[in-house]
């Protein structure tokens, strides 16, 4: 670790600060965000010592970033991004892999805390609570910690979901500059969220004036970066030949591979578990796989509580907020693309944080929305209760007037 590592440890920890300062309740700072980055920075380090001995994007990404390779969308923008990083800091010979992983840690870092205030938005609360806890989910930081896509597309994401949640001009300021930083990494995804935005905003709310401008900003914004998104993704045209020309060319895609797996032959439903909640410990194939296991686990309980809170009361998808139900459009999308196109398990397992804060905010705001619902009214006395107890025995004798025969505390006090 040279000088330039040296800054970005400190820097993230003065951010983590920061984050702990801002929006915290009477000035007291939030330890949250410290101790989150001190979680995402060791698993970095963690991330970059297995690096050096097993084979990882990571290293590809650094060892490319000579600026020999022009600019583009994806894998050569990261390549360009660490290339700038390096000569930023004062040449190729001045930053090293290990200064490289602690940049994008902070990147990383910057979409979790976002995520955390997200999520402390459906909760309410500012202390410690299930919003907390989720964000120590090993997989979250330790894909979003390393130098590559990951973390870049983990940080748009998190920036647009926060983005969501706010009312104010602040609002389409974080969500332009989300999509922005998500379509330089993931131009596909980008595109998803702009289909997410158009089904949400454009068709089921809003005036009718703001459903139109939505649907005509996302149609143009859509179609004028098709042409870009259909040559990232390799797809000549859109029909139904090629597309599913497409999805099987990337379900055959590393069959071969240590942690490949054949998912052509499953139905869908197979296919998005297989996604979202595998490897489970019976596909663990060394300590890593029990530790993922053991995370699919959790989110696989926590799916499963937030689908029986809608099974019991399904008025709680009516009854979702803009941005949940944005989150659920979003996730529905991007989890059935990427589950029909992903057959190596590994990078399952690496990119589908894509698609986590999503099905985590939609599955705490109903989960959290249940509770409500469910917790019995604050009883509150009848009005007629302080007349009953306080008229005098002979209310037809007695010169005290109904109005005057409340309690002492409930009468207005004469200034002094």
């Amino acid at each position: 670790m040279t000088l330039v590592g040296i800054i970005c440890l400190f820097g993230g920890l003065w951010l983590a600060v920061a984050f702990g300062r801002t929006g915290s309740r009477y000035g007291i700072t939030n330890f949250v965000p410290f101790f989150a980055y001190m979680w995402h920075t060791l698993l970095c380090l963690f991330y970059w010592n297995y690096s050096l001995s097993n084979i990882a994007d990571a290293t590809l990404y650094f060892s490319r970033a000579d600026g020999s390779i022009p600019f583009d969308l994806g894998t050569r923008a990261i390549i360009g991004i660490v290339y700038v990083f390096r000569m930023f800091t004062g040449g190729l010979d001045s930053a090293t892999y290990l200064d490289s992983f602690l940049f994008f840690n902070i990147i990383g870092y910057a979409g979790l805390v976002l995520l955390w205030k997200s999520l402390r938005h459906i909760s309410g609360r500012n202390g410690l609570g299930m919003e907390t806890a989720v964000i120590f989910l090993p997989g979250l930081s330790f894909w979003s910690s390393a130098i590559g896509k990951d973390a870049i597309t983990f940080l748009a994401i998190c920036t647009i979901i926060y983005a969501s949640t706010l009312k104010s001009f602040k609002r389409l300021v974080l969500f332009s500059i989300g999509l922005v930083i998500c379509f330089v990494a993931r131009p596909h995804i980008a595109a998803l969220v702009m289909i997410s935005v158009g089904i949400v905003y454009g068709i089921t709310r809003g005036t009718a004036l703001s459903r139109l401008t939505t649907i005509v900003v996302s149609s143009i914004l859509i179609f004028s970066l098709s042409g870009l998104i259909l040559d990232y993704v390799k797809l000549q045209s859109i029909d139904p030949e090629s597309i599913g020309s497409f999805v099987s060319d990337r379900q055959n895609r590393n069959i071969g591979g240590g942690s490949s797996l054949n998912i052509s032959d499953y139905p869908f439903v197979i296919k998005v578990f297989t996604y979202l909640y595998r490897p489970l410990f019976f596909d663990a194939r060394n300590f890593l796989g029990v530790v993922v296991s053991i995370e699919n686990l959790i989110l696989a309980t926590f799916t499963f509580i937030a689908g029986s809170h809608v099974f019991r009361n399904a008025r709680l998808i009516m009854l979702a907020p803009d941005y949940i139900l944005f989150n659920m459009v979003f996730f529905a999308l991007a989890t059935t693309v990427l589950a029909l196109t992903t057959a190596n398990l590994g990078i399952a397992i690496r990119q589908k944080i894509m698609v986590l804060p999503s099905m985590i905010i939609v599955a705490l705001w109903i989960i959290q929305s249940s509770k409500r619902m469910l917790r019995p009214a604050p009883s509150s006395r009848p009005a007629g209760l302080v007349l009953q107890r306080c008229a005098p025995a002979d209310a037809s004798t007695s010169s005290v007037s109904p109005q005057r025969s409340a309690p002492d505390y409930d009468r207005p006090r004469p200034s002094s």
